[in-house]
């Protein structure tokens, strides 16, 4: 019998590991005008830059300014590639992508080990192909940023510190502090895959902190020793390598979306709430706010007084008790950035979610009892998740997903095939049109550009700065006004004095899905708003 079953959970095994495989090479397999939709315009950063290393340029996207804004363990994996390929991007940027594939390959797999260690492969098959299928967590961990090896080195440290950590009932152990070197140095690749990775880390501490004081664990210090040290010496040297090649110890990118805080308190707590920013328009801050305490009261009275709801919130918040913490330490941080909240932010969130939802699937098939009760409810649920995911799927995976950026892949080659060999070009959006049009783009919102450049963003001098190193060029893509009169637009008044219109087109663009870059500038979901690129030749 004990054959059978390892048996069984072989095949299961192998069958999510095919599935999301498949999941996966398909993604990363479309045709280019296809797949660069589902391509975060942020990536070419990553991988123009890597191309330019390769070629013996430096750590520089456009050739001119050096530059360390980009997370460094997605780039030390990108730079193989791109040392084969450094003459084929089209080729290095389908190997890197099946990299990405590769790791949310294995990312489900840990998963499904995970869940099902801790339940049956049962549930670990589906809380893996939930994750494996998800349309949102293929768009995110596929879409050439650093999530896909952030989500892998995440799953790693959420396998070792339930192994390492945690009891089979989710509370706190501390083993020898001896044996978690290996935790350590899974916690410092998560922190090179995603720098903010920090504020996860810091949860486990604070939660590690909580239960050494009270139960008084002598070996807590040295616990908290052996997972901060590989990170923190990791952070230092690298901190350090930045300050002696680029001039500044945290990457550019960092600092252009640094957290800032509302003058008000009013503001703050907006801000906190802005995925409630519909409600909070509508009816004010202070009475969302008040319901949202008022609803958490009413939930912890039920907990008190109420036996299954207590055993319900247990089941919640236990066994990854430092994971909502971290995760909620991340959200405060992204909600005061100074930048948009991209979706790749929340692999934490959506790993957690995952994780959750495995620990309440198997409550409640134990609280089922029967079998065939449990069979028909594993089929309802599996039915569901398919049915979901699938109209989630004509959204996300839609064909006109994302026309803004198949224009900027066209926008790409007219400058590749229209403008002069040794022309420099600038733009906001620079990623597709710098790798793919062959000509050095300098970066003007800062991202992946020098720390110069970033101190004449803050004295309000980029343009005098971009055009003092030799810009010929300015590209930028905007909505088209109502008067539908764009001959004096400029995308900024400091500028007009250098600017002289070049070129122009326009398109039509469709907002589809709630991951569009877009969305929040065109009129509605689902409606077609006219867009426009725009050249300017630089004069002086």
């Amino acid at each position: 019998m004990g054959q059978d079953i390892t048996a069984r959970d072989r095949f299961v095994r192998l069958f999510v590991l095919c599935v999301a495989a498949l999941a996966a090479l398909t993604m990363v397999l479309l045709p280019l005008d296809i797949l660069i939709r589902h391509l975060k315009d942020d990536s070419f950063y990553y991988f123009q830059t890597a191309r330019n290393i390769a070629l013996g340029y430096g750590s520089t996207f456009d050739r001119i300014n050096l530059t360390n804004g980009y997370h460094p363990l997605w780039m030390l994996n990108l730079l193989p590639v791109y040392t084969l390929f450094a003459n084929s991007p089209l080729v290095a940027l389908r190997v890197a992508l099946l990299v990405a594939a590769l790791y949310h390959t294995l990312t489900t797999l840990l998963i499904y080990q995970h869940v099902t260690r801790l339940h049956s492969p049962a549930i670990g098959a589906i809380a893996s192909l939930a994750w494996a299928l998800s349309p949102v967590v293929l768009r995110i961990t596929l879409n050439g940023m650093e999530s896909g090896v952030y989500a892998l080195t995440l799953a790693g440290l959420v396998v070792a510190i339930t192994g390492r950590l945690k009891r089979t009932d989710g509370g706190w152990q501390l083993p020898p502090a001896r044996s978690l070197w290996g935790v350590g140095l899974v916690a410092m690749l998560c922190v090179l895959a995603r720098l903010d990775a920090v504020l996860v880390l810091t949860g486990l501490g604070l939660c590690l902190l909580a239960y050494g004081i009270h139960h008084r664990q002598r070996p807590l210090i040295g616990v908290l020793a052996v997972l901060a040290i590989p990170a923190i010496a990791t952070l230092v040297v690298y901190m350090a390598f930045n300050q002696w090649q680029f001039g500044v110890v945290l990457p550019i990118s960092g600092l252009i979306k640094r957290a800032t805080l509302p003058p008000s308190l009013e503001g703050m707590i907006g801000q906190w709430l802005w995925p409630l920013g519909p409600i909070t328009r509508r009816v004010g801050v202070w009475p969302t706010s008040g319901a949202l305490v008022l609803a958490v009261a009413v939930v912890g009275i039920c907990a008190t007084v109420f036996l299954p709801v207590r055993i319900l919130l247990v089941h919640i918040f236990r066994r990854y008790d430092w994971l909502w913490l971290g995760s909620g330490l991340l959200y405060t941080y992204l909600a005061f950035s100074a930048t948009y909240i991209a979706n790749w932010y929340y692999v934490p969130m959506l790993l957690l979610a995952t994780l959750v939802a495995a620990d309440l699937l198997a409550l409640a098939l134990a609280a089922l009892r029967s079998r065939s009760f449990q069979r028909m409810a594993l089929g309802v649920l599996s039915a569901g998740l398919l049915i979901g995911y699938g109209a989630l799927a004509s959204s996300e995976f839609h064909p006109r997903k994302n026309d803004t950026i198949v224009e900027t892949l066209r926008a790409a080659f007219w400058v590749r095939d229209t403008l002069p060999a040794d022309a420099v070009g600038a733009s906001w959006s620079a990623g597709v049109l710098a790798y793919f049009s062959e000509r050095p783009i300098v970066n003007l919102d800062g991202l992946i550009n020098s720390r110069e450049y970033y101190q004449a963003m803050r004295e309000n001098r980029a343009a005098q700065f971009a055009v003092g190193q030799g810009v010929d060029f300015v590209f930028d893509m905007f909505p088209v006004p109502e008067s539908g009169d764009t001959t004096n637009f400029t995308p900024d008044t400091q500028w007009t004095p250098f600017l002289q219109p070049y070129a122009e087109w326009r398109y039509s663009a469709r907002n589809v899905g709630i991951s569009s870059m877009f969305k929040t500038i065109f009129p509605s979901a689902e409606q077609d708003a006219q867009f426009m690129w725009k050249v300017w030749r630089v004069v002086l």
